[in-house]
């Protein structure tokens, strides 16, 4: 029987953290099944699904963190499920770019709550802006809608946060 196991570790960045933590999962022959991992200032975070089989989940577990505590990073895990079908939802995709300031991410997400829009991921970034350098923010959601939201009413709704918060909102159906 598999179980899976989401586990997130955060630490110094260096060379080598992914090839440490996949050898390890590749020792317990645990398949990576999800996992996004990102440097965050001088960070570096991992955040992974991976199912494994029931014999060999105590020993991943310690072997992490094992691996773990000899790279200084914090680790966490939790045993989960695999995903509900989200049958009835549409996937749509939310590209943001615009002038840098708080309160970007609440305004919108806010908003989608407000339609009963669930964020399935989400990942935002600073870029300079060509020329002059201005920090600019760009920001990409996979959200689902439940199918009775009307697409162009959240998309006037969202253009119009957008507008109030001197960001361009692009929203489109996503591929599934």
């Amino acid at each position: 029987m598999k179980h899976h196991l989401v586990f997130s570790l955060l630490g110094p960045d260096r060379t080598g953290l992914v090839d440490r933590v996949t050898q390890t999962l590749a020792k317990h022959r645990a398949n990576l099944e999800d996992s996004r991992m990102s440097v965050l200032g001088g960070e570096f975070a991992m955040m992974f699904l991976c199912s494994v089989e029931a014999a060999q989940k105590d020993a991943l577990q310690a072997d992490l963190g094992a691996v773990a505590q000899e790279l200084e990073l914090l680790i966490q895990c939790k045993q989960t499920t695999l995903r509900k079908s989200h049958s009835g939802m549409l996937p749509l995709q939310l590209a943001v770019r615009g002038a840098d300031h708080e309160g970007i991410v609440h305004e919108l997400v806010h908003h989608l709550v407000e339609q009963g829009v669930s964020v399935d991921n989400l990942e935002s970034q600073l870029v300079n802006a060509p020329y002059s350098g201005v920090p600019l923010f760009e920001m990409q959601m996979r959200i689902s809608a439940p199918a009775s939201v009307s697409l162009s009413a959240l998309r006037r709704k969202l253009q119009a946060v957008g507008d109030e918060l001197n960001v361009d909102v692009e929203i489109e159906t996503a591929s599934v």
